[in-house]
């Protein structure tokens, strides 16, 4: 009565909205979670499938996963059932429940467009994680659609982090050229932006907009309170979980269901200067 639970970051809020979700769909029916973090560290990754093969866990949700993945998971998945939510993993055959962070992406950048920015800069996350891939193609199709009227300047940082972002923004602010808008893949990297920005002596959103990712509940108390993409990872969490407890006791086979994100617009984002 035990399921293993693998997450990348105890720190992000949006794991947590996941937990809460699948945390009590789970002990609703009495099957208790194991919860163990890897840091997106392969390592980390490899030994929490070693300790819930030891446990002998009834099944695991994992949240986790990355593209390389695949090999280290197919053996798991062969023996415990096995479902991915929030992050996909192409050719795995295994039930899935993911957000169309494509879609993501393209609202994102659609609402700056329309605010008449045509220099935007990307910070995107590492592209072995696929929803950080997912929202830089949702990016770039926005940009395709517009013709050569909207340049899109991607930097891609190893760590989705605070400082990370902090780095590359700064970066692109002494380096040029201008430009008036940001679309961070999460919002602790638009966070990160915001700082970058204003000890440039600039600010958001008269000089520069900022868009974030995955509505970190923080994002509306920040000043600007932040343009972000929500995602219904609460949903995503119990979903997941309904999903895993009918494959063990019905075997039902693998389906994929996509949820939608939404756009929340706040304060952080302007028409073009």
């Amino acid at each position: 009565m035990t399921i293993g639970v693998v997450i990348p970051d105890f720190s992000n809020p949006i794991w947590a909205s996941l937990l809460a979700g699948l945390g009590e769909t789970l002990q609703e029916r009495d099957y208790t979670p194991v919860i163990i973090e890897t840091k997106d560290d392969r390592r980390r990754f490899d030994r929490a499938l070693e300790i819930l093969t030891d446990r002998r866990v009834d099944g695991m949700i994992n949240a986790a996963v990355r593209l390389t993945d695949k090999k280290r998971l197919t053996a798991f998945v062969a023996r415990t059932p096995t479902v991915l939510a929030g992050r996909d993993l192409p050719g795995l055959d295994v039930p899935k429940v993911l957000v169309d962070d494509v879609r993501g992406g393209e609202l994102a950048v659609s609402h700056l467009v329309q605010r008449g920015h045509r220099s935007i800069v990307q910070i995107c996350g590492p592209g072995s994680v696929g929803p950080f891939k997912s929202r830089a193609e949702g990016a770039q199709a926005v940009v395709e659609r517009s013709g050569d009227s909207v340049a899109l300047h991607s930097h891609v940082v190893d760590q989705p982090t605070v400082d990370e972002a902090d780095r590359v923004m700064s970066a692109a602010l002494a380096a040029g050229p201008a430009f008036t808008s940001v679309f961070a893949h999460n919002d602790l990297m638009a966070i990160g932006a915001l700082q970058a920005i204003r000890r440039a002596g600039m600010r958001c959103p008269d000089d520069v907009s900022v868009v974030g990712y995955n509505d970190n509940p923080l994002s509306q108390h920040l000043a600007p309170s932040l343009t972000t993409i929500s995602l219904p990872f609460v949903q995503t969490g119990r979903t997941a979980a309904d999903t895993l407890l009918s494959k063990l006791l019905h075997n039902d086979p693998p389906v994929v269901t996509t949820l939608q994100p939404s756009l929340i617009v706040r304060d952080s984002t302007a028409a073009a200067r």
